[in-house]
């Protein structure tokens, strides 16, 4: 294995595998949904590193749930997120802060999770060369009924938090 500085490099496939294996009950679906929201962040980070290059820079011109002013980026990070969680069977709703309502997956492809995230916070000071990031959250769907009850069971928060993290971009270190 290589080593950074000494220590030995524990890549984030890795680091769930090994969490995994401490849960013998672990179907691995929810390791998957982690991997999916991975390769989000990968996605975003390298448009990110190459916004000044297109034109995915500045005001998409609308607001947010949160009263903020929606950049190129947060449309982008939003559906790239949406996009790599909604159709693999995982997850049965998303909810982003970009979004006016939260967005049900299709019944035939709904799965057990709601996934609610930030899809790149701190965009807003991408010009000034600080951190951001994406911010998620995973619940297990505490009902079968329907997408929208769904949410409903979730949106009490803290019952049901199966997993939380950021994955960090940008040029200053986390």
């Amino acid at each position: 294995m290589g080593r950074v500085n000494g220590s030995e490099v524990i890549t984030i496939e890795r680091f769930i595998m090994e969490q995994e294996r401490l849960y013998p009950e672990a179907t691995g679906e929810l390791s998957n949904l982690l991997y999916d929201l991975c390769l989000a962040a990968k996605i975003i980070s390298r448009h990110v590193r190459r916004a000044g290059l297109s034109d995915i820079l500045g005001a998409a011109g609308a607001v947010n749930v949160s009263g903020d002013l929606q950049q190129k980026l947060d449309l982008f990070a939003n559906e790239t997120v949406r996009n790599s969680v909604q159709h693999t069977g995982r997850v049965c709703v998303t909810a982003s802060e970009e979004d006016p309502e939260p967005v049900p997956v299709p019944p035939n492809k709904a799965g057990k999770y709601v996934v609610l995230y930030d899809p790149l916070d701190g965009s807003m000071n991408i010009d000034v060369n600080v951190s951001i990031g994406t911010i998620f959250s995973i619940h297990k769907r505490a009902t079968k009924k329907t997408a929208r009850r769904a949410w409903r069971t979730v949106s009490r928060w803290g019952r049901s938090r199966s997993r939380r993290g950021t994955s960090c971009t940008g040029r200053v270190r986390c």
